[in-house]
């Protein structure tokens, strides 16, 4: 079923005629010998015991990141003779319920898993059925956590997971009637799988195989685009940027916990931030709001208010008052580190008057990008933007927004409160919630490149309500308002991230 899975002393898989793929730990992170063996466990002419082999390692690669590594063989090396490549994903997005297939060489079974680590368990800690001598695979269910757009892929359960051997075994999808290979087996335990993103190394994979191994999209009319990719002029140009450009983050007050957070505006009527913000089951005021479970989400109706007083705002009907208001939780939210996102809804005459920020729907992390990053956010009495945690720890539900094709997209929710350096909740993998509670009143977009294709010259003449300069943007007959500007204990902190390793 997998001809391409071969075994390595853990498990890996042919990428192209002398290159195998598997994960940095199972070789120390330093060059050692490898001896692939099919699959059938007939010997052949591939892979003798003796050959020396090249390892690619990532950057800052370690058993829990960047845990991924390509091993090169001599050059008149023929996997092919074992099995064409398996094909690797350079563009899937997981949803919920996706189902993918696991595989590998290793134990198949173990005598209750008890958090026993798994080298105990292979010393006599606890009894286990040995490593296999034939590959096995299963089933699993993508998993909906915090893994979603990171450089990790999640997946299985507590019966449905990798073992000791499996480590380096691909993480498989099945479309246009082939295996596209998604992950790499990285780490493991009583709540699943935890597998190396294809996607977002499939630069690394590439350049060390000088592209006798490269990714596919999993959407064949993608593979033979040809046609120049529409550049933009950058519209953040570091501490000069005006912002106004930021007009959607705003503040957010509750009313129950006197504390202030940070918001953006995601419609008309909708705010984003996390969930921390809305909601702290532990505090004593929490019993003043409780949750209500639906059978996708949860709610609770609460005073919470967004503060707009020093924002460019046309033609709003909002009034900064604290009323009651209903804030939507997944249903999966574990404080603090999982699905920890809220959006809050006022009634359906609301109108902010802000133009909402776009959120992102297939935004992944990539290694070694050197794309920037803007976190933008209210930090209650800072005087003094600096890039140190202590700032950053003030920026509860701040965005983490990307730059591309002219304009930002929301890719992340910040959280700190509680944890060392804190963290983001991705936006990405939250669009169907998002998209659910607000009834489609948000939509999710995609952050690919915009192609110029040819097109048809033809004249268009133009109404006088629209502005003949810029064809593309709509003119209001009508003069707009600046809303007055208030001063207020909050400063809009934005920081500016160069995502290398993170």
């Amino acid at each position: 079923m997998f001809p391409f899975i071969v075994r390595t002393g853990c498990t890996s898989t042919i990428i192209s005629s002398r290159h195998l793929l598997c994960a940095s730990h199972c070789y120390g992170f330093y060059a050692l010998r490898a001896y692939p063996t099919p699959n059938d466990g007939d010997d052949d002419n591939i892979g003798k015991h003796g050959h020396k082999i090249k390892f690619y390692f990532p950057l800052n690669v370690s058993a829990h990141f960047h845990d991924i590594v390509v091993l090169e063989y001599p050059e008149g090396t023929n996997f092919t003779e074992i099995s064409k490549p398996v094909k690797l994903a350079k563009d899937y997005i997981e949803k919920e319920g996706d189902e993918a297939y696991i595989a590998g060489f290793g134990l198949w079974w173990e005598n209750a898993y008890k958090g026993i680590s798994w080298e105990l368990a292979v010393m006599g800690g606890t009894e286990t059925s040995g490593g296999s001598d034939v590959l096995r695979h299963t089933k699993v269910t993508i998993v909906k956590n915090d893994c979603f757009g990171t450089f990790k892929v999640c997946g299985g359960n507590a019966t449905h997971r990798a073992l000791y051997g499996d480590s380096g075994g691909p993480m498989l999808i099945q479309r246009n009637n082939q295996w596209y290979q998604i992950g790499v087996s990285s780490e493991s335990g009583i709540v699943g799988d935890i597998r190396t993103r294809i996607s977002s190394f499939c630069n690394f994979i590439e350049e060390v195989t000088k592209n006798e191994a490269k990714c596919e999209s999993i959407f064949p009319e993608k593979n033979n685009i040809n046609f120049p990719i529409k550049s933009f002029e950058p519209i953040y140009k570091g501490p000069s940027t005006s912002k106004e450009l930021f007009n959607f983050v705003v503040p957010l007050y509750n009313y129950y916990y006197n504390q202030g957070c940070t918001a953006t505006v995601i419609s008309k009527r909708h705010l984003l931030t996390s969930a921390f913000c809305v909601y702290r089951d532990w505090w004593a005021q929490s019993k003043m709001i409780q949750f209500t479970e639906h059978s996708t989400y949860k709610t609770v109706i609460g005073k919470l208010f967004p503060d707009f007083r020093t924002k460019n705002v046309v033609h709003s009907n909002f009034t900064n008052e604290p009323i009651n208001v209903t804030a939507y939780f997944p249903l999966n939210y574990v404080w603090p580190w999982l699905h920890d996102i809220a959006v809050i809804e006022y009634s359906e005459n609301t109108d902010f008057g802000i133009e909402p920020v776009s959120l992102a729907k297939d935004y992944f992390s990539i290694y070694l990008d050197n794309s920037t990053f803007i976190l933008a956010g209210f930090g209650l009495g800072l005087s003094d933007i600096k890039i140190k945690n202590e700032n950053l720890s003030r920026s509860e539900g701040a965005p983490m927004l990307y730059e591309i094709n002219g304009k930002f997209y929301q890719i992340g929710i910040n959280y700190h409160s509680s944890t060392p350096n804190g963290s983001r909740t991705s936006v990405e993998g939250d669009c169907e919630f998002i998209e659910e509670v607000t009834k489609n009143e948000v939509k999710c977009e995609s952050v690919e490149p915009i192609y110029i294709y040819p097109t048809t010259l033809k004249t268009t003449v133009l109404p006088k309500k629209y502005n003949t300069v810029f064809p593309n943007q709509h003119i209001d007959s009508k003069s707009s308002s600046m809303a007055s500007k208030i001063e207020f204990y909050f400063i809009l902190l934005i920081i500016t991230l160069i995502m290398l390793f993170i």
